[in-house]
């Protein structure tokens, strides 16, 4: 047994040599590679604890830059057959500038993370058997998320099952958190991708103060759910 462990630890294979030659480019794709398939395995326990729960609802994602976890979304819910719309959110012109977006963090700069409306349309398009529940709100939040659309959504009787709030800044998270606010239910899923990415993760600013300004006089609560890669967090609605 010793000696296994002196031949094996530390269990988990390091290659040393690949590392000594390692590239910004292999940087990238390390880290995405990782990151997205963390989100793709949380999209797997969302769609699983709706189906189980049977909260019939549709999917809302706030930023859909290169489309990939919308297209998450897409396939868990094709994997389980399930009848559902799907809300693309985005201004399609990457982030807007609310003056303090560097504040927030440095990576958050204005006009980043932009893929225009017909890359995105290519890329969803692909899921052909959703074509028709495909459904995009171009435009900045706070001219896109109006009392007309509200009126619209609760007129078609819209309720969500999963949001996926993937915009970053503190105020495009507000903006769509008071939106959504609207077509909430018991077991509706909370999915806040830079939970932990602005102001260096503290608790009293950026999305935290967002969550808890926002349920602070609501009729509903949340239970924390699910911590997913390094800076998201999910949280269930009651």
């Amino acid at each position: 047994m010793k000696k296994l462990i002196k031949n094996t630890e530390p269990f988990i294979n390091i290659n040393i040599q690949d590392l000594k030659k390692w590239s910004k480019k292999k940087e990238i794709i390390h880290a995405q590679q990782n990151r997205q398939l963390q989100k793709y395995l949380f999209f797997q326990k969302a769609f699983d604890l709706i189906y189980d729960n049977s909260v019939m609802g549709d999917y809302f994602e706030f930023g859909c830059h290169k489309g990939r976890t919308f297209s998450f979304a897409l396939s868990h819910a094709r994997m389980r057959n399930m009848n559902m719309n799907f809300y693309a959110f985005d201004s399609f012109q990457g982030l807007p500038n609310v003056k303090n977006n560097l504040a927030q963090n440095d990576k958050f700069k204005h006009k980043a993370l932009r893929t225009n409306m017909n890359d995105f349309k290519k890329i969803v398009n692909k899921f052909s058997f959703y074509k028709k529940n495909i459904n995009l709100i171009p435009g900045f939040y706070e001219k896109s998320l109006n009392n007309k659309l509200i009126k619209n959504f609760k007129r078609d009787k819209v309720k969500s099952s999963i949001i996926n709030f993937d915009c970053d800044l503190e105020q495009s998270v507000d903006q769509a958190l008071k939106f959504s606010m609207n077509f909430l239910q018991k077991g509706t899923i909370l999915y806040f991708d830079d939970y932990f990415s602005s102001y260096k993760g503290n608790p009293k600013l950026g999305i935290p103060r967002v969550i808890k300004k926002n349920f602070k006089n609501s009729n509903f609560s949340v239970i924390e759910y699910c911590n997913i890669g390094f800076a998201a967090k999910s949280f269930i609605v009651y």
